[in-house]
């Protein structure tokens, strides 16, 4: 039981560290006012996609006690998800300008294709469940279609359980959609806690089923 609750405290601590840099810049640095947090984007984005790949390793208990002469794994596995995290962000944006009719100028060269934003949008969506499941079979050495499965429900629920929260904690001005929802963060925080817990049941999934011999 306690390294399940170490394990929870130290999900909670990474998502709220990130939630909490993310509001920091909105309220601080961009003064909430505005849309330029969603046109220039957030650099705390940044912070938030390594979060994501911590969160992904430590779905296998003690992985961080083991990193004696498996350094590389780790440090590989982060650097993977950071990257991958990274594109999907801009083709996410990229897909909401596109739906909402406005510039957004990014430096992937999809940017200058004329291309439906649907195409943006479910690139990012397969583009980060190939992440998560290809940062666990990098960092916990386990690959199976159940993990696919459970990544997909994880990231496929980041946005309902954002359009969810906010609804019961409205934005500043009380704004309740979905805009306002990714405005204040909840993407963010849903994003690390679902994935890692993603990461965590599919671990424990997969042993069990190979301590009973399938």
């Amino acid at each position: 039981m306690l390294p399940f609750i170490k394990w929870a405290i130290s999900l909670f601590s990474i998502a709220a560290a990130c939630y909490g840099l993310w509001l920091w810049e909105l309220l601080v640095i961009r003064k909430w006012a505005g849309t330029t947090w969603l046109e220039e984007g957030m650099k705390t984005h940044y912070v938030s996609f390594l979060g994501i790949g911590i969160a992904i390793l430590l779905g296998k208990p003690g992985i961080f006690s083991r990193i004696k002469n498996r350094y590389y794994r780790l440090i590989g596995s982060i650097a993977l998800t950071w990257g991958v995290f990274l594109i999907v962000s801009e083709l996410t944006a990229i897909g909401y300008a596109r739906v909402n009719g406005y510039g957004y100028s990014s430096w992937l060269f999809l940017t200058y294709l004329d291309l439906p934003p649907i195409f943006y949008l479910a690139s990012a969506f397969g583009i980060s469940l190939a992440g998560c499941v290809l940062t666990v079979k990098i960092a916990h050495e386990y690959s199976s279609g159940l993990a696919w499965l459970i990544f997909c429900v994880a990231v496929l629920a980041v946005l309902p359980f954002s359009l969810f929260t906010i609804k019961i904690l409205p934005s500043l001005h009380n704004e309740t959609d979905l805009v306002h929802a990714i405005k204040m963060g909840y993407h963010i925080m849903w994003g690390i806690l679902l994935i890692g817990v993603a990461s965590r049941l599919s671990y424990a999934l997969y042993t069990r089923k190979i301590a009973l011999g399938n």
